[in-house]
């Protein structure tokens, strides 16, 4: 037999390899999963902000400005490096907090884009909008790059009212009578 196959016969390298691959699989799926809304978003962000706080926090009780400033006298090329870092971390804390405080704002609406009939999305749109637009135009962040996932989730919420099956035919049969499916939208 071919060395190229040999493996393929040893159980416990099988395995491994299984265990490997699972765990790519979940990490793709989890990073392009796209049912991820507004829930998800927003508790990206928490997560987020937590871990960097918890980075701040630990920088203050370790006295780092004491030791960059030993390196500082020291004239040490690590500070310029520590410096550049420093300010990420404090811009993306600043992001953090202030996407979970506009996001925050946004989840009154939440329940209804997940679970709500296209026409209680279409009948909330406004106020959504309005709050949307406010964050867009006092935000610093959000304002700057397209962040929501708010249209994915009424996407797949009216998706799912229009076709609860998932069966593409059964859609395009509805079609073609309009009172059916007007019913299969209001009814949901």
């Amino acid at each position: 037999g071919s060395s190229k196959n040999r493996g393929a016969t040893d159980p416990k390298l099988i395995q491994t390899l299984q265990q490997i691959v699972e765990n790519w699989i979940t990490t793709v799926e989890s990073v392009n999963d796209e049912k991820a809304g507004p829930k998800t978003e927003i508790e990206i962000w928490k997560k987020r902000m937590a871990k960097l706080n918890l980075v701040e926090e630990q920088l203050k009780a370790l006295q780092a400005n004491r030791a960059v400033q030993h390196l500082r006298d020291a004239k040490s090329p690590t500070v310029q490096r520590w410096n550049e870092t420093d300010a990420a971390l404090t811009e993306a804390l600043g992001e953090a907090k202030e996407n979970v405080k506009y996001l925050s704002s946004l989840e009154k609406f939440f329940d209804v884009l997940y679970t709500g009939t296209p026409t209680q999305i279409i009948n909330m749109l406004p106020a959504l909008m309005n709050n949307i637009r406010m964050m867009y135009t006092i935000a610093r962040y959000y304002s700057i790059v397209p962040r929501m996932t708010i249209t994915n989730q009424m996407i797949l919420t009216c998706k799912a009212a229009i076709n609860p099956s998932g069966n593409r035919s059964k859609i395009w049969e509805q079609a073609q009578q309009p009172d059916a499916l007007k019913q299969l939208l209001e009814d949901r």
